[in-house]
């Protein structure tokens, strides 16, 4: 996996909040499209929450921890 240059979703909630409507859109669908990718292979992510979001660059989202 790519290193998360800036961290997970958690640690960026003060950050994102500043952020306009349109990034913060483009952010959720970055992270739903990876949450059909996973759900598209018959896989379900049973831990999924904000510290499990990285952040690998802007407006780039990826999910770990799939156990």
């Amino acid at each position: 996996m790519k290193y998360a240059k800036n961290s997970n979703l958690r640690k960026n909630l003060l950050n994102i909040v500043k952020d306009r409507w349109i990034i913060k859109l483009l952010q959720l669908n970055n992270i739903i499209s990876g949450l059909d990718e996973i759900h598209q292979k018959s896989l379900i992510h049973c831990d999924f929450h904000h510290g499990n979001i990285l952040n690998l660059r802007n407006n780039i989202f990826s999910i770990s921890d799939l156990g």
